[in-house]
């Protein structure tokens, strides 16, 4: 998404927008199923149906906030701009491309430093659920 921040209102498909959409494309795939394995790890047989119904309602509602939020910090940023048409609509979504990235980079930082490792073989309950 920093990347797409880069846009230039007079810029052409290939330069500005084929290179970063590529890398998006496979950010995607790489990180989806690590994302659903690493969420459905040490969860119970009879709960794995659950756990991976949260995960995938967490990424559809995720997504759904999320571009909400950036559409409308473009929109907003859009307006506000005195430019002309092209560069107002490039200076929204530039400042929605910044924010996203922003988003996406306290996410990885809070999911580092958080999440719980699981040991090989051995399923992680935390002490509140424990039977």
């Amino acid at each position: 998404m920093l990347i797409f921040s880069g846009l230039d209102a007079h810029g052409t498909y290939v330069a500005d927008v084929l290179l970063p959409s590529i890398l998006c494309a496979a950010g995607i795939g790489f990180s989806f199923v690590p994302v659903t394995i690493a969420a459905t790890a040490g969860v119970e047989r009879r709960e794995a149906g659950l756990a991976s119904g949260l995960v995938n309602t967490s990424r559809q509602m995720g997504g759904s906030v999320g571009l909400a939020l950036l559409a409308a910090i473009a929109t907003q940023v859009s307006g506000d701009s005195g430019a002309g048409h092209a560069q107002a609509l490039t200076d929204g979504f530039t400042r929605a491309f910044e924010v996203g990235a922003g988003i996406a980079f306290t996410g990885a930082v809070i999911s580092l430093l958080l999440l719980v490792r699981v040991r090989a073989g051995g399923a992680y309950r935390p002490s509140s659920l424990k039977r």
